[in-house]
This record gives structure tokens, sequence and C-alpha cells, in this order.
């Protein structure tokens, strides 16, 4: 986002026509125009334009405006035609410095919705303890807000006092009220309702002041709760009292919990009596094991909270006796012995374990490689975290092994190791475990592992016939390895996605990237190269054309994608039979998207055809062309009603086409 008054206009100017003509498109699924900075740059005249699109559309879903300092006429005015519209089911006015009154007004304009399905993100707009009250009157008045986010708001235990009443309500199951400096007597009255509930299956307290006593208070609802299915307890300071208190609760027979995050309570367990001694996980003493979880626990999160050796094992072993449907478990952060990783092996082995985080965990002795070779051996583990550990530079060898014999493993992060050009040494090459014929991996992260060449990395990518994406950002890649790891890429069929944010390409290596995509059996179709400055805005709008058009849509029948007829009739689909599950392109790029041409045509000899097919034209109505600064611009697109995503980093030009189905327009992070 420009930070001059003009860039500010045109960014209005381009979003007001944007939205209108979406909005007039009964076609229209989903807006996204996150931090974009509208509402200092929109008019009256403009708010009431939008509104009126809103009110005569009958297709929008999902409206997302976070972080736009709207205010609270722009939002009144959209909620009031949401009222008269009855179709959208999602509107997030995030950060928009909401009022009381407006977030209120908000609410009460999905009063006319039949049934239970809108879902309303109020988060960060300082409601206080007044929009508590408000929002909880509306609340019971109103019978159709099925997930309500109002983290962040500053509700106190006075406004926690006034939104209790909101929990009871026969519609709400979604309930976010983390970050809003809620303390244990606030906790404690909405304890109360949440005993009985009727509805309420997911509850954030995140990042409030929970403490032992209300932890103690909270655990006396958990005992009735029949409802609740998932709980966010991040960071609530809750100590090895109240989860004293809270354990039991959750093994009550009452009790549904299923995902249970506790992270960031660091000292958990331990010992209440003497907080210099650490006994390894009290509250999981062996003589009540039975009842340290509800049995159907499938998640659980306890990230930076283990803080001594022995405690993982005592927490692995309590799940294994009493657990047999664990499928996630974060450990994030933790200490891992040569006993703790026995343990948690012998976890892996006798529960379904699918989702496993080591991240930043520190290792003692023989205990990584220990563990390792346990995950190598078990069959289930589909996603193994091991960011920024310090034991994976040491024995990456190892890594390498047990992902190569883990054929069930499909994510593999090893972000921020510094691997360097350990990668590319006899014993560790990440070819090996590419070409490994075990290999299931779909999805690999390598960012920010100080890697330097790439080229190894190429080759294993020429005969892997699996992998969907790959993360190279924040590495300063060479020119030379860069060079060859394209090459090696064009025999690729099956990446789709490929990050290379801030990884020091510079314009010729990214010339060399655009001869890629114009390969005929290249198949990616994202690819981000936010922060390569050096990278030139042709080369870059050349990348952000090619891949536009290097689409994936295929019919009920799985047969040929639409490409432009001259324009970029080089490029034709894959023959990969990934491509039939994929139906959008995603383009992630500084540069606009420049479209014009208006027909398609199938290519021949792919999926069985050996002659062209020409398909209806795409008319093209009307062309923006604007200069947007660092924005993300996302529009589906569709030829013969069948949708594919365009997305631009940095600036548009942009097709009215004949099955438009959404358009976005959000900040560097954002995402369609």
């Amino acid at each position: 986002m420009a930070d001059t008054p003009e860039g500010a206009a045109d960014v209005a100017e381009l979003n007001r026509n944007l939205i209108t003509l979406l909005l007039e498109d009964n076609s229209v699924r989903s807006v996204d125009l996150r931090d974009v900075n509208l509402g200092p740059c929109s008019s009256a005249e403009d708010i009431d334009n939008v509104a009126a699109a809103l009110k005569d559309n009958k297709s929008l879903i999902s409206f997302n405006l976070g972080h736009n300092t709207l205010g609270d006429q722009y939002v009144m005015a959209l909620a009031q035609a949401a009222s008269q519209n009855l179709i959208l089911q999602h509107l997030d006015v995030s950060g928009n410095g909401l009022s009381a009154r407006a977030a209120e007004t908000v609410v009460r304009c999905f009063g006319n919705y039949s049934k239970a399905s809108v879902r309303l993100n109020l988060s960060h707009n300082q409601l206080g303890p007044l929009g508590a009250q408000l929002l909880t009157v509306a609340l019971l008045d109103v019978n159709s807000i099925f997930a309500l986010n109002v983290a962040g708001n500053g509700f106190l235990n006075e406004g926690a006092a006034c939104f209790a009443g909101a929990i009871t309500t026969d519609t709400l199951a979604f309930l976010d009220l983390s970050l809003n400096d809620i303390g244990p007597e606030g906790i404690t009255a909405l304890s109360t309702p949440l005993s009985h509930s009727p509805n309420l299956a997911v509850l954030s307290l995140s990042q409030n002041q929970v403490g032992p006593t209300g932890a103690t208070s909270l655990a006396k609802a958990l005992e009735t709760n029949t409802s609740l299915r998932v709980l966010h307890l991040e960071g609530t300071a809750i100590g090895v009292e109240g989860w004293a208190a809270i354990r039991p609760a959750l093994a009550s027979k009452a009790c549904r919990v299923q995902s249970l995050n506790l992270g960031m309570n660091t000292g958990l367990f331990v010992h209440p009596h003497n907080p210099s001694h650490h006994n390894p996980l009290h509250a999981f003493k062996k003589k009540d094991q039975e009842f340290v979880f509800n049995p159907d626990l499938t998640s659980l999160n306890v990230a930076r909270v283990i803080c001594a050796q022995g405690e993982t094992a005592t927490l692995a072993k309590s799940l294994t006796s009493t657990q047999q449907h664990l499928v996630s478990l974060d450990l994030s952060s933790c200490i891992l012995s040569p006993a703790d990783a026995e343990s948690l092996a012998i976890l892996a082995e006798q529960t379904p374990l699918k989702v496993l985080s080591l991240s930043n965990c520190t290792s003692t002795g023989s205990s990584f490689p220990l563990l390792l070779h346990a995950i190598g051996q078990r069959g289930t583990l589909q996603s193994l975290d091991l960011s920024q550990n310090e034991s994976v530079r040491e024995h990456i060898g190892a890594v390498i092994i047990a992902a190569t014999r883990c054929s069930s493993l499909t994510a593999l992060n090893l972000s921020k190791n510094n691997l360097g050009d350990l990668i590319i040494t006899p014993g560790n090459c990440l070819s090996q475990l590419l070409v490994a014929p075990t290999c299931s991996l779909l999805h690999l992260s390598l960012g920010a592992a100080n890697i330097h060449e790439v080229s190894d990395i190429g080759v294993g990518l020429s005969r892997n016939t699996r992998l969907l994406s790959l993360d190279l950002k924040n590495n300063q890649l060479s020119a030379s390895s860069f060079e060859s790891f394209t090459l090696n890429l064009a025999a690729n069929t099956v990446l789709t996605s490929l990050d290379l944010q801030s990884c020091h390409i510079s314009d010729a290596t990214a010339q060399d990237l655009l001869a890629l995509l114009a390969s005929p059996e290249c198949c990616l179709s994202t690819v981000d190269l936010a922060g390569n400055k050096s990278v030139s805005a042709p080369v870059m709008r050349g990348i952000n054309i090619a891949l536009a058009w290097h689409r994936r849509v295929r019919d009920q029948t799985g047969t040929d994608p639409l490409i432009p007829e001259n324009t970029m009739s080089r490029i034709s689909a894959s023959r990969s039979s990934v491509d039939r599950a994929r139906a959008s392109t995603d383009v992630l790029c500084n540069c606009g998207i420049g479209i014009t041409n208006s027909r398609f045509r199938l290519p021949p000899g792919v999926g069985g055809l050996t002659h062209h097919r020409t398909c209806p034209a795409v008319p093209v109505a009307k062309v923006f062309d604007q200069s947007v600064g660092r924005s993300t611009l996302s529009v589906h697109l569709s030829a013969d009603q069948r949708p594919a995503r365009f997305d631009a980093r940095g600036g548009a030009k942009m097709v009215e086409g004949a099955a438009i189905v959404s358009v976005g327009l959000g900040g560097e992070s954002a995402s369609a």
C-alpha cells in the first residue's frame, strides 16, 4: 500500500470500481479486501454505491474487509445492505475502529436470517465492556450467528460478566474471547453459563489471565458441559494448581473435549508445593493415569509447557495408556532426553498419531536419532515439524533416512535449521530423499535454512513424482545453482507451488524461471517472488502472465485445461493426474496480471485428444490497470463455469469475465 495520498487514491479508485463490478455480477462468491486502507479513501458516495450493490447481489457469501479503518458509517451501511440481501454468510470487519453501538448494529442486521449460518468477525475493534453488554443483548435477540470472533476488544472482567449470557444461546457454536484482558473474576462469570451451554462447540480463552482461580471455576463448568469439543487455553497462566483442577474435569463422564491447547503455560507441571523441584507431570501420577484426559482426545498442544527432562516421557506414557484416538501432538520447545524419546516413540507406535511438532526442541544424548529411527519404522505419521531444532543439523542424515523410510509422511518442515550446504554432501543429500521410491512427501519446507546451493534439489525434483509444494524462502540462493535448479525442474511434472520469497533472485535468474514456465510440462501454478527487489518489472510481469494462464482447469472427466489461444500458446498443461484435482491457479508476483486474450483453446494431444477444440469466448468488458504498491490481488475467473484463481502481488490488470467468482485485494501477507 503506497503511503502517498496519490497512491491511496489510486487504491481506493481501483477497489471502488472492482467491488462495484463484482457485486453486480451474480457469479461472485467471495470478496477479499483486507488491509488496503480502504476506509480513509472512501467517500459517502463510495459507501452508498458498494452498499447498494451488496443489497441487490444474490450470490456473495463471504466479504472480508478486515483492518481497513472503515469506521462506523461504512460498516453499518454494509450490514444494513446484508440484512436485505439474506445471502451473505461470512463478514469480517475486524480492526476497523468500530464503536460498541456499530458492532451491535452489525449483529442485529443479521436478525432477518432464518437459520444459524453467519460467521462474524468483530475482533480488534476495542469495543470495551459496553460493547460486550450490547453484543450480548443483540445475540439473545438474533438467532443467526453461528460463529463469533470478538478477540482483542478489551472486554475486561466487567465485559466478560455481561457476555456470559451470550454463551447460553441455542445457535452460537464458535466463540473467540482471546486477548480481552479477562481475569479470574471474569472467567468465573463465564463459567456458570458454560456449564449448561447447549450448543457451544469451540471456545478460545487464550491470552487472558485465567490463573488458577479461573481455571478452577472453568473446571466445574467442564464437568457438566456436554457440547464443547475444542478448548484453547494458550498463555492463560493457569499454573499447576489450575491444571490439577482442569485435568479430572476433562476426564469426567460429561466432558467431550477432543482438542485441547495448553501452550505457553510455562511451569504447568512443576510440583505445586515446591516450585524449585520439577516433578515430571505431577498431575499424571501412575495411580490415576486412566483419568488423564477424555479418552476421545484427538489433538493436544503443550508447546512451551514442558521444561525439564523426563516430563515428555511421563506425558507420553500417560497418553499411550489412555488415548487411543490421539492424532495431533505439539511438543514445541520441549526438552528431550533419551528416555523421553523412547516413550515418545512408543506413543507413535501405539496410537494413530499423524501430526507431530518438535519445533525448537532441545535434545540430549542419543534422544534425537532414537526418535528418528522410531519415526522411520512407524507407518502412520503424516506431518513432522522439525523447524528451528538444534539437533537437525547434526543429524540431518538420520532425518533424511527416517523421512525416506516413513512411507506415510507427506509433510516435513526443516525451516530455520542452518543446514547450509550439508544437504548436498554425501549421505545427507536431499536428492536421495526426493528420488527414493518410498518417499511420499507432498510438502517440504526449507525456509531460512541458510541454503545457497539448490542444484542438487533440482536433480531430485527432476525424478520426483509426488512433491506438490517446496518452500525455499529467505535463503540466499546462488545464481549458478538456481539456473541448474530451473533446468532440472523443467522435467518435473507435479510440483505446483514454489516459494522463493527473499531469495536474492536476480533479473537474469528470474528469466530462467520465466523460461521454465513456458515449458510444456511445467506444473507450477503458484510462485511467490516477493522480496526479490532485483527482478525487473517486465520480467515479473511476464512470470505473472505465464502463471495466470498456466491453468489447471479440467472438466468432470479430467480432460484438457483451457489456455489462451494466442498470447500464451507455448504453454500447455501437464498430463499429471494431480492436476485433475486442482481447479485454481495462484499468481504471487510483484507486478500485475495482463489479460489481453478473449478466447481459449485446448492444446492438441493432451488428455488423449489429438485435435483443437475452441471454447466459448470469455468476454472482456473492462480492464483496470492501476499500481497498487505491495498488495495482493486475487481474482477467481472461470471459463465454461470452471473456476481458476489469480493472485497478483503489487499491481494488476484485471478482466471482467463471464464467471468471476471472487476477487480480493489484500496486504502482503494476505492470501485468498
